[in-house]
Order: structure tokens, then sequence, then C-alpha cells
């Protein structure tokens, strides 16, 4: 004959009450921690375009994650051609259509240990088409875009 024991029965329920509770903490947290719940962080870019910026036409502005090297050799029509690759090169972040005159900001995922390439364009490129952003990374960055160069620049106290 079985007999039970009250004492038995409540350390039973005990045990299982803490494993469930594991078993669902576990759960959770594989769930929950994956790549798309942690909040990478991103970098801004604070665009200001010129009125006359390749001579009052719309123009390409291309963020990429690179490396010195890759920022030196990559010509005009390398990075054109990248923009419109089908898949898509990984290492583009965003492109962006600029209006002449019109202010922008552009967010992307700040790239873990590479650099940042920006590049803009222009129908007549400039001696200065292109800027290199190098780690470590800042949060915010200024961009003017004149007529047909880009530079970057520091926003004032009172500006």
């Amino acid at each position: 004959m079985l007999k039970f024991h009250q004492k038995d029965t409540v350390e039973g329920f005990a045990g299982s009450a803490i494993i469930i509770l594991f078993l669902l903490t576990l759960m959770g947290c594989l769930c929950g921690c994956g790549k798309s719940a942690v909040k990478q962080e991103q970098i801004l870019f604070n665009i200001l375009p010129d009125v006359r910026i390749n001579d009052e036409r719309p123009v390409y502005i291309v963020i990429r994650k690179v490396n010195r090297t890759e920022f030196q050799i990559h010509d005009y029509d390398f990075i054109s051609d990248m923009v419109y690759a089908n898949p898509p090169n990984e290492s583009l972040l965003d492109w962006h259509m600029l209006m002449p005159g019109q202010k922008e900001k552009i967010k992307v995922i700040k790239p873990d240990k590479s650099d940042i390439g920006v590049y803009v364009l222009f129908a007549n490129p400039g001696e200065t088409w292109k800027l290199l952003f190098e780690a470590p990374l800042k949060t915010e960055y200024h961009i003017k875009v004149k007529n047909n160069e880009i530079e970057e620049y520091q926003k004032g106290f009172l500006w």
C-alpha cells in the first residue's frame, strides 16, 4: 500500500515550481536577447546642402563602412556602381537623395570597428567629393555640401 506524506507533496511542488520558473526565465532570455533586442548605437549625420549644390540639382549622398585603404582606392565610378548593385553592397549603411537647400538628418548604425566614408555623387565632382571619419567614431557629425564639394563643420555655440 502506498502512503503519501504531506511533506513530500509540498517539497515536490516547490521543486517543480522552481524548475518551471527557471525554464520560463531561460526562454524569455533566449527570445528577448537576440540581435534585434539589443539596441545598436547610431550615428547622426546633419547634412546642410547649399542651394547651389550640383548646379541646383538633386544629388546622392552615400554613407558606408570602409577602411582607409578602401577609401583611398575606390573611385567615383566604383561608389556610384555600388549604389545600384543588386544585391546591395554590404558596406553600404545608407544612401539618400539630397535636394538643394534642404537640410537632412541621416541616422546610420555605428559599425563595430570600421571607419565611415561619406560620398556625394555630384555631376561634376570637385576635389573633396568624399570624407573619411575614422574610429573612434562620434555620435554626431555636421557636413556642409557646397556646389561640388563637401566638408565637415563644427556646430558653433550660437548656431
